[in-house]
């Protein structure tokens, strides 16, 4: 059996909504605030991965991932509350594997809005989403070891923690582990 990851599910940009949240295309609107956000100490706590030097530097990047969901190779939502229209941070799929139909997900969110259920609930409409609109089998997470907060953000929404890699990683002039969570289509909460 072949599956195949639907090409429609990318174009338009597939802007999602929850009771609270408004998912909608990461792009250079959201520069400044993914810049605030990527120079946070708390955020980059756990994204193995230096700070950014400057706004150009983020403005690649989103750049980059525009380019990517161009090619079908990535989605990424900002994500903002319904409310008041303020940016609490982004999620997306990246690393999309069409020949064996998975991609990896990522997420992160300002510090002043954790604990506050958000990204469980942008969950509740991406995952799905990657399922039944993209085409996707698997969804897989790469969490460092530490992020006690992701892994059990993880869990509660069905995935499973497959794999505890060591010294998988180099960065910062060290060698870091990680652990591999996974969920399937038939595992959606």
């Amino acid at each position: 059996m072949s599956k195949h990851i639907h090409k429609a599910a990318f174009h338009p940009f597939p802007e999602l909504e929850t009771e609270r949240l408004w998912l909608t295309q990461m792009d250079l609107r959201f520069v400044e605030e993914k810049f605030i956000q990527r120079t946070n100490k708390e955020v980059m706590k756990y994204i193995d991965r230096p700070m950014p030097a400057g706004m150009d530097e983020v403005r690649e990047k989103i750049e980059a991932g525009i380019a990517s969901m161009d090619a079908c190779q990535a989605l990424h939502w900002a994500i903002i509350r319904k409310e008041d229209q303020v940016f609490l941070g982004d999620i997306g799929y990246w690393r999309i594997d069409e020949e064996n139909a998975f991609g990896e997900i990522g997420y992160s969110l300002d510090p002043r809005y954790w604990r506050n259920g958000y990204m469980s609930e942008a969950f509740t409409v991406v995952l799905p989403y990657a399922f039944r609109n993209m085409g996707l089998h698997r969804v897989e997470a790469n969490v460092n070891v530490d992020n006690v907060a992701s892994a059990t953000l993880l869990v509660r929404a069905g995935f499973q923690k497959e794999a505890h890699f060591r010294e998988n990683y180099y960065y910062n002039g060290q060698f870091l582990d990680s652990h591999i969570y996974g969920l399937l289509e038939k595992d959606l909460r």
